[in-house]
């Protein structure tokens, strides 16, 4: 009877986790083909993910954590967002928006949550990248680690191992019999 439900749950089960496997995959293809050409911006439907590289949104957004940033318009934009915008060396920044101007067009003061005062110059809307949606805390860290050589061998090495191993088992358990 535990053998017959063993054999169901297996294979459901190795399916599942390849099915996760490649879901991540792609997710970190997608991260790592946007770190090859910094300039170049690749979106999944107006998201964006990045890893937090600083520690000036502490303790909302810790270093090391996995940030998705919706495209938004401008205007969507209100005082209390983090939003993340192109700072002077194309980098990517991400802090609040403390106030929100309109002289010669709309212009946002941020500040980090970790920072005693506001940035000094103000983010022009033509440099805005989107609004905060979502933080994976820490798994930037892990993205990070794939990008190294280590990381990718490690990487592949895994993956192999969840697509060969589970029929290794199997062929050796009827070997068995």
């Amino acid at each position: 009877m535990l053998d017959r439900c063993k054999n169901r749950i297996f294979p459901v089960v190795s399916k599942l986790a390849f099915l996760a496997l490649i879901i991540i995959g792609l997710i970190v293809g997608f991260y790592l083909i946007k770190e090859f050409d910094p300039n170049k911006i690749l979106s999944l439907n107006d998201y964006r993910m990045y890893v937090v590289k600083s520690g000036s949104m502490s303790p909302t957004i810790r270093v090391g954590s996995l940030i998705l940033v919706k495209g938004v318009h401008y205007n969507n934009i209100k005082e209390g967002d983090i939003i993340t915008y192109s700072g002077k060396s194309s980098e990517a920044v991400t802090h609040r928006v403390v106030g929100i101007e309109n002289h010669t067009g709309i212009s946002f003061t941020t500040k980090g949550d970790a920072n005693d005062t506001p940035d000094p110059l103000q983010v022009e809307s033509n440099r805005l990248l989107g609004k905060v949606v979502f933080c994976i805390p820490y798994i930037g860290r892990i993205f990070d680690f794939l990008k190294t050589k280590i990381g990718f061998v490690a990487l592949t090495i895994i993956m192999l191992a969840i697509i060969v191993l589970p029929d290794l088992f199997i062929k050796f358990r009827n070997i068995k019999k």
